[in-house]
């Protein structure tokens, strides 16, 4: 469950958006840009957690962004990644990012809907076929979709997907 999640990963019990944002993190996924609008993400009263290998540089970047914010973001690097782990993360999970299109990250939303995640992705690609963008006056669509290396739009993205939650669930804080 959720509240399990975050008590394994040391981050407050809430019922806030949990966004799970899976790597592996290369260069290519513009992560610093990503984390360069961490106070606007976390404004939005998300969870962050960093699921997935990354190199030495994404892996200081994470741990710089995460530093002070221990409540609210959690990263799970390679050393503590396994398939239970992953599929915790998916049941817990309301969003799934997916910065980029790649093979894994195919794999990785494959499994998100089917445990009902909702994903966030970059498009054109492979996952943005699978992926019907949501769209708030129809009520319909699978997720959010936003345009490769386009980081306004991946907060927009963002931003869609905590407000269309907020409006399913008013409880959550």
């Amino acid at each position: 469950t959720k509240a399990e999640l975050q008590q394994r990963l040391g981050l407050r019990r809430r019922s806030s958006p949990l966004l799970l944002c899976a790597g592996p993190f290369a260069q290519e996924d513009n992560l610093e840009e990503l984390l360069a609008h961490g106070e606007e993400l976390l404004s939005r009263k998300l969870q962050l957690v960093f699921a997935g290998v990354a190199d030495d540089t994404r892996r200081a970047e994470l741990k710089r962004f995460a530093a002070g914010k221990r409540e609210r973001v959690a990263i799970v690097g390679d050393a503590h990644f396994d398939d239970e782990l992953w599929h915790t993360l998916l049941g817990a999970a309301d969003g799934l990012l997916l910065l980029r299109d790649t093979p894994e990250r195919r794999l990785q939303l494959l499994r998100g809907l089917r445990y009902g995640v909702v994903p966030i992705v970059s498009a054109p690609g492979a996952l943005a076929e699978r992926v019907v963008d949501f769209d708030v006056i129809s009520r319909t669509g699978t997720g959010f979709r936003f345009a490769e290396n386009d980081t306004q739009g991946l907060l927009d993205a963002i931003r869609r997907f905590c407000e269309t939650l907020a409006e399913a669930s008013p409880r959550a804080a």
